[in-house]
């Protein structure tokens, strides 16, 4: 389970996630009323349910479906899996060096199974807030 979270995680902070041709990660946070947003990966829905939100919830919800025959899981092999993303979170001590552009935000992925046996990913990084003038999209 430990990879499965890895490999989810990673992809879904990587730049290359994207929404209608944006960053993923820089329109949820444009899109987060109160700068929180929590996935429900085996439920596909996300509090709040905003659209960017709730395609998110689906689309990682569908990869880790896929994903689970390769760990010889199935969807009722697992009763938690979640994304919660907390946006302008204190900066890491100490900085960066290579820190991007955008505010510092946190994201945790937890997964637990039947059988109790939880995996909880933390990442900090950074995410600059969707801004439709300043961002032209793949393919503009």
């Amino acid at each position: 389970m430990r990879h499965l979270a890895a490999g989810l995680q990673d992809s879904f902070v990587n730049r290359n996630n994207d929404v209608q041709g944006h960053w993923a990660l820089g329109k949820l946070y444009a899109d987060a009323p109160g700068g929180r947003v929590v996935l429900d990966l085996l439920r596909w829905e996300a509090a709040p349910a905003t659209p960017t939100a709730t395609t998110m919830a689906r689309n990682y919800g569908e990869r880790l479906r896929r994903a689970l025959p390769k760990l010889a899981m199935g969807p009722d092999d697992l009763v938690e899996a979640t994304v919660e993303v907390t946006f302008n979170t204190p900066p890491a001590l100490p900085p960066n060096a290579y820190r991007t552009t955008g505010e510092p935000f946190d994201c945790v992925f937890t997964l637990r199974n039947r059988y109790g046996q939880t995996v909880v990913r933390p990442v900090h990084a950074c995410c600059q807030r969707y801004q439709p003038y300043l961002f032209s999209g793949r393919g503009a």
